[in-house]
């Protein structure tokens, strides 16, 4: 079997059992927690190890001089979800499609910035990002849910979110190294994980995971890309993996501690 079509069944596999089971932790302990599981490293694990497997070590490390940037679009795209959806899910998503489509429209056009270039632009967005949704949008911490859970509701979401991700999968094959990052950063786990939220604990509920789940997935996902960059050729695909992946599982505790401190500031201004 071509080994394309066995990521994209893995990615749905996986891809999707992840989303499904981070949305329901969100609403089962509160938007903090479900956040920050939610922002770990999945599409982007299987893109470039696939990316690499299929096209070699120099594809995937090429893959990963436009994933700042790329991933600059995704704090955007929850930017644009946060600020529209109060007027209802679809206006939401469509504010925060647009967004990401304009953003990696540019960023396809004009081609990949140099790494440390792609860095600093990500730099400025994360923060720009992150203080206009604390502040300006004001976006609670939302507190846990009790929806009901059953398992074809379960397996419902696993089958939404497997779908998202293997498109996603399915158009990093043709589009190049920009075109690749574009895909291996293509905000699945938000969308999936907003409708999700959306649907069964409501609007308000999904635009208060936008934030931790923004700083979170643009913060993680960035530290894996760059520690995986760093040691895929010295380390190999597997190696550099487990290495980038450690690396994102510690920033994801500073991430986490921004977040607790976060919500006590706002249990205190109550």
């Amino acid at each position: 079997m071509d080994p394309f079509w066995i990521q994209v069944a893995l990615s749905f596999v996986v891809g999707g059992c992840w989303i499904a089971a981070t949305a329901t932790i969100a609403e089962l302990q509160g938007s903090t927690v479900g956040g920050l599981l939610g922002g770990l490293p999945s599409t982007l694990v299987v893109a470039l190890l696939f990316i690499g497997w299929t096209q070699g070590v120099d594809a995937t490390h090429a893959t990963t001089t436009a994933l700042p940037v790329a991933f600059a679009a995704n704090a955007l795209f929850m930017l644009g979800y946060a600020a529209v959806a109060r007027h209802g899910l679809p206006a939401g998503l469509a504010a925060a499609i647009g967004l990401w489509l304009a953003t990696q429209g540019s960023l396809v056009g004009l081609g990949a910035p140099s790494y440390p270039v792609a860095l600093a632009l990500w730099l400025v967005a994360l923060v720009g990002t992150y203080m206009l949704m604390d502040r300006l949008l004001q976006l609670p911490t939302a507190q846990a849910t009790r929806p009901a859970l059953t398992p074809g509701r379960l397996a419902m979401r696993a089958v939404l979110a497997g779908m998202v991700i293997s498109l996603a999968v399915i158009l990093t094959r043709w589009g190049g190294a920009v075109l690749g990052a574009v895909m291996a950063a293509f905000p699945a786990v938000y969308l999936s994980s907003l409708v999700i939220t959306a649907r069964s604990s409501g609007i308000a509920f999904s635009r208060a995971l936008t934030l931790p789940l923004m700083l979170s997935g643009v913060f993680n996902c960035v530290i894996y890309a760059t520690v995986f960059r760093l040691t895929v050729h010295g380390l190999g695909l597997l190696g550099a993996t487990g290495v980038a992946y450690v690396a994102a599982l510690a920033s994801a505790m500073l991430v986490l501690l921004v977040l607790r401190q976060r919500a006590a500031n706002q249990v205190e201004l109550t």
